[in-house]
């Protein structure tokens, strides 16, 4: 069992966009999967690239690629400064610290299949003007969250809406749409 010491991990706290569903339980992990972490909870939807957003290296993004971390574990690895990753977990620790934190990996065969969440995300040549579409504002502020490297003085994010029951995108400054996005899906209008 080859393990990989790291002094980084996850950057941002893509975690912020899991579920906390005990009837969807997948929707509470981040899931690893083509050099991509993906995280939803049905309506709100992140997708960041494990290099560019997290400075990931090939041989972590491959140690990591099918597996899943569910959201506690990553909060708990958030206080940590150094990280050992294993096939089955994730250790992290604090230095000049003797404590570790444990955080399991698991698979989709263990914990159930992750939602096909490519089939959600829009292609940007389908992208159109609407009359209304209607977005919880607290989701805007938990894709923010989630997001990588977002200047917390920022004035404006961009989106870039689609057919009504479509999601819309949110764009982040500084990021392609390939490397980091957002999702929100949209509410019921009054």
């Amino acid at each position: 069992m080859n393990t990989i010491n790291s002094l980084t991990f996850l950057k941002g706290k893509p975690q912020k966009c899991c579920g906390s569903d005990n009837l969807h339980p997948t929707r509470s992990h981040l899931f690893f999967n083509n050099g991509f972490v993906y995280a939803t909870d049905a309506r709100v939807l992140i997708k960041q690239d494990l290099k560019v957003c997290h400075g990931m290296t090939d041989e972590m993004v491959e140690k990591l690629n099918g597996k899943m971390l569910h959201r506690e574990n990553a909060d708990a690895l958030a206080a940590c400064d150094l990280f050992e990753i294993h096939d089955d977990k994730i250790i992290g620790s604090k230095k000049n610290s003797k404590t570790k934190v444990l955080a399991d990996l698991v698979t989709e065969a263990q914990e159930g299949k992750f939602p096909n969440v490519e089939a959600v995300i829009p292609s940007m040549s389908n992208a159109s003007e609407l009359a209304q579409y209607a977005l919880d504002p607290k989701k805007l502020i938990q894709v923010q969250s989630a997001s990588v490297a977002f200047d917390k003085d920022a004035k404006a994010l961009r989106l870039t809406f689609f057919a009504p029951d479509r999601g819309a995108l949110v764009h982040f400054q500084g990021f392609s749409v390939s490397d980091q996005l957002g999702l929100i899906m949209p509410c019921k209008l009054w």
